[in-house]
C-alpha cells in the first residue's frame, strides 16, 4: 500500500526532469523498494525481460521485438535449420505465435506475412487455446502440408484468412 505514494511521488518528480540517467536510477530504486514489500518474491529475470523491457519498447517503438536470452536462443536455432516449411520464424509464447520475420521468397512473404502479425487459428484451430508444448506441435505437424491461417495484423481486429503451401 505504500508503495503507490512512493511510486507517485517518483513519477511527479519525473515530469520535470529530462535525464534518461535520472529514470533509469528511478526504475532501479522503485524496482529495489517493490522487491523488498512484495508480498512474495518476484523472478527478476521475468520482471525485467517479460515486464519492463517489452513495456518499455511497447511505449518507445511498437513495431520493435524483444527477445529475452531463451527467445533468442530459439530465434538462433530457428534461422540455422534448413527444413520443409513457410519461410517464417515466429515468437511462440503460451496461446500466441507472433511472426517475427518472413523470409523473402518464401511461402509467408508472398501471402503478406509481416513481423508483429499474430497467427491466430490453424486449420481452425484456435491457438489461444493451446500451450507452448501443444503450439510447438501443431506448428511441427502443419509444415508439412498446406494450411489454413488465419491471421490479426497489429492494431487491428480483422482477421485474415491465408493458405500457405509449405516448401523446401
Amino acid at each position: 500500500m505504500m508503495l503507490l505514494p512512493v511510486a507517485m511521488l517518483l513519477w511527479l518528480q519525473a515530469s520535470g526532469e529530462e535525464s534518461l540517467e535520472w529514470a533509469l536510477r528511478t526504475f532501479a530504486r522503485v524496482y529495489a523498494a517493490v522487491e523488498r514489500n512484495a508480498a512474495t518474491p518476484a523472478d527478476p529475470q521475468q520482471a525485467i525481460y517479460g515486464g519492463a523491457i517489452p513495456g518499455m519498447l511497447r511505449t518507445l517503438d511498437p513495431h520493435s521485438v524483444f527477445f529475452d536470452p531463451e527467445q533468442f536462443e530459439q530465434l538462433r536455432k530457428m534461422q540455422e535449420s534448413v527444413s520443409r516449411g513457410f519461410g517464417s520464424i515466429v515468437n511462440v509464447l503460451p496461446g500466441r505465435v507472433i511472426v517475427l520475420e518472413a523470409t523473402p521468397g518464401s511461402p509467408s512473404a508472398r501471402a503478406g506475412l509481416a513481423p508483429g502479425d499474430e497467427i491466430v487459428a490453424i486449420n481452425g484451430i484456435p491457438l489461444h487455446r493451446l500451450d507452448t508444448p501443444q503450439l510447438i506441435q501443431l506448428l511441427t505437424e502443419t509444415r508439412q502440408r498446406p494450411a489454413n491461417i488465419d491471421v490479426r495484423r497489429p492494431g487491428s481486429a480483422r482477421t485474415l484468412q491465408i493458405v500457405l503451401t509449405p516448401e523446401d
